[in-house]
């Protein structure tokens, strides 16, 4: 069975997919439904994530997109788990529906999210066939057991596959038992990824990989500038070019089109394009830090978070207070896959292959492009070859879809050139910040204060706060709401929680603290950029603690557990982080070791590095991690998931965005250097 026959019938029943959409979180049919399903289909599919094929094939129906973090094993392994079946058995596909709301992948919480919904989900179907078992042997379902893809009483069994008609013909359970924790066979444990052997052998589809009959493809000229627009284009040249289709000036660039991508970009290089001013002309991001710095003196905007009394204590202990000053840079997102899209564009439907953590946005951005509605909108998600919340926007898509509206009934694929995704994409905000600070004589930390000063993270999220609202509400209604919101969260300041990031957020309970924000607004376009607001504010929070306690002779990992008397679990990480490295030993002259303590959505980490500067370089030889993230659905994961974290926290010493007069100067890896494995 291949992929396109596949989600043909996971989405059999009339479009119909509801992933969690009722309170057990299986979404489960009607048995009449059901049964239809069976028969058109050969598939028994009890609820909207999981069908089991009458070929032995068990089939998981993903909301979430897999872009290297895991996510579709985790999936799978849940699914394994209440299902009784060798995860190798199941096959996980994303899937694409309206019916879905607002599928997103991000925040670093899918697992959270797919933990009980997919055991749910698993856990009945599995009830329904030791009900379809238990009929057969005229046995109560208590005395059957799954195991393994069987249903066993006794010395007797029946295979999975043999009870998928009897099975479709019941009713499914409500509210299915879930395994204990003591009884877990997969959860927990080491395990392949799902995706791997499809990626090793390169049958794993990315968006690149998109090969359809008939498909061409664009190449996008684009401005020096953001935002900038095409004044005269002259193409004839490049027309006569082998291959080329088509040339056109469009709201986001020049497209050259041809039936071969590198068609297509040799005959961009003979077109002669006379650009406009762009949004960002005469921007200077040294002139923007420079700004920024200034701002952080002065009176903040809003103010999130105030404890104690900051003026009175600094007032106080003038003669013990420190000051640190920390600016951090726009930075690309860097995905090893480029941005990209195939979109089929007819009269009145669209069809979309891209590579996409925000497929409802795809699609409601589509659809308002054509103007139709966005129930006509199709979207095929592919592997995504990195995210790290480049791809919840849709820059990319919109592309795709304004091009082949010029060529109707056409599969068009667009594809970004590194230079184009890392000198004219999103990037995460610049900004500024000012932390200060006061110890008493006892050397005991009191207070501290920081005045932030940054780009908003999402100052274009209207599409993405409208696609919040329910698909039952009246278009305008939802636009209205999403404006109304927006200005809610700008006027009050409450972007500032979310920009402060560990510095807000902190669990330490400092007597006196305060966190001030101010917003700076560019016409550069940013989003969530990996941790989002902790890639700069864990760094400024926990060196100003180290260089607190440095000044004040006591010790910072004692500081900080003075200050976690509440919060146990920090302790208890931080205690193993220590235990683990050799924390306290001497260490040669050059060489030093730091400590940091972080919690992010829920997972609490704590690191022990030891750096030195060698030839002017700032250079990391070991660093001790330790994490607690609640229960672990795979330990490899993690593992992973913790090292590359480490490697691309290291690769920001070297990394930064600049403009000058608006105009990007990093285009690829060789201005831009990611960490390499010898470093």
């Amino acid at each position: 069975m291949n992929r396109r026959d596949m989600l043909s019938q996971l989405c059999g029943m009339g479009g119909v997919l509801l992933v969690g959409a009722t309170t057990s979180g299986c979404g489960s049919y009607r048995p009449k439904d059901v049964v239809r399903l069976l028969e058109q289909t050969g598939a028994f599919r009890p609820n909207s994530f999981v069908s089991l094929h009458t070929d032995g094939l068990i089939v998981l129906a993903m909301n979430k997109s897999e872009m290297g973090q895991g996510v579709m094993t985790a999936s799978v392994t849940l699914l394994a788990e209440e299902l009784a079946v060798h995860p190798s058995n199941i096959k996980a596909i994303p899937v694409y529906n309206l019916a879905l709301g607002n599928q997103m992948t991000g925040g670093s919480n899918s697992t959270k999210e797919l933990f009980l919904p997919i055991r749910r989900a698993g856990a009945a179907a599995r009830e329904m066939l030791k009900n379809a078992a238990a009929d057969y042997w005229n046995v109560s379902s208590e005395s059957c057991v799954a195991k393994d893809g069987f249903i066993y009483h006794g010395d007797q069994r029946i295979a999975y596959v043999d009870l998928i008609e009897t099975a479709a013909r019941l009713t499914a359970p409500n509210d299915p038992p879930l395994k204990s924790a003591s009884e877990f066979q997969w959860i927990g444990q080491k395990g392949q990824r799902a995706d791997g052997l499809d990626k090793s052998t390169g049958i794993a589809q990315f968006g690149m990989d998109i090969a359809i009959e008939g498909k061409v493809c664009a190449y996008v000229i684009r401005p020096p500038q953001l935002g900038a627009t095409a004044l005269s284009v002259s193409s004839d040249a490049a027309l006569s070019q082998i291959g080329v289709i088509k040339i056109f000036a469009y709201s986001r660039g020049v497209a050259v089109v041809a039936h071969k991508y590198w068609q297509a970009a040799r005959a961009a290089k003979k077109v002669e394009v006379e650009w406009g001013e762009g949004a960002t002309k005469g921007l200077h991001t040294a002139e923007l830090a420079k700004a920024a710095r200034l701002q952080t003196a002065q009176k903040a905007a809003h103010r999130p978070k105030d404890i104690g009394k900051i003026e009175t204590i600094f007032d106080e202990h003038k003669s013990r207070m420190i000051e640190a000053q920390y600016g951090f840079p726009y930075l690309s997102h860097a995905t090893m896959e480029p941005q990209n899209c195939t979109a089929l564009v007819s009269k009145s439907k669209i069809k979309l292959w891209v590579p996409t953590q925000a497929p409802t946005m795809c699609a409601r951005v589509a659809a308002a492009i054509h103007g139709i509605p966005i129930e006509n909108v199709d979207v095929e998600i592919t592997m995504l070859g990195g995210g790290f919340g480049r791809r919840s926007a849709i820059d990319f898509v919109s592309d795709a879809v304004l091009i082949a509206r010029h060529l109707p009934d056409t599969p068009v694929q667009v594809i970004w050139s590194r230079e184009d995704d890392m000198s004219l994409g999103y990037y995460r905000p610049i900004g500024d910040c000012r932390m200060r600070g006061v110890f008493s004589e006892k050397g005991e930390v009191l207070g501290i204060h920081s005045h932030l000063v940054s780009q908003q993270h999402f100052p274009d999220m209207r599409d993405s706060i409208v696609g919040m609202f329910p698909t039952a509400f009246p278009p305008k209604l939802r636009q209205k709401l999403g404006d109304a919101t927006i200005s809610f969260i700008q006027t009050t300041g409450l972007m500032g929680f979310f920009e402060g990031g560990e510095i807000v957020g902190t669990k330490y309970n400092f007597p006196h603290f305060r966190f001030e924000y101010t917003p700076i607004t560019t016409q550069v376009p940013v989003t969530a950029w990996r941790s989002v607001a902790h890639s700069y504010s864990t760094f400024m929070m926990e060196t100003f603690i180290d260089m607190l306690s440095h000044a004040a002779n006591t010790d910072p990992v004692e500081v900080r557990r003075q200050f976690l008397s509440e919060h146990p679990l920090h302790c208890s990480v931080m205690d193993k982080a220590i235990a683990e490295s050799n924390w306290g030993a001497s260490i040669e002259d050059g060489w030093g070791r730091g400590f940091a303590l972080s919690e992010f959505f829920g997972s609490v980490v704590a690191q022990v590095v030891e750096a030195g500067i060698v030839d002017g370089q700032i250079r990391v030889r070991h660093v001790t991690c330790a994490v607690d993230c609640g229960l672990v659905v795979n330990p490899d994961i993690v593992r992973a998931q913790i090292e590359s974290g480490i490697v691309y926290g290291l690769s920001m010493i070297h990394e930064k965005i600049e403009l000058i007069d608006g105009v990007v100067q990093q285009h690829n890896f060789d201005t831009f250097p990611v960490f390499r494995m010898h470093q």
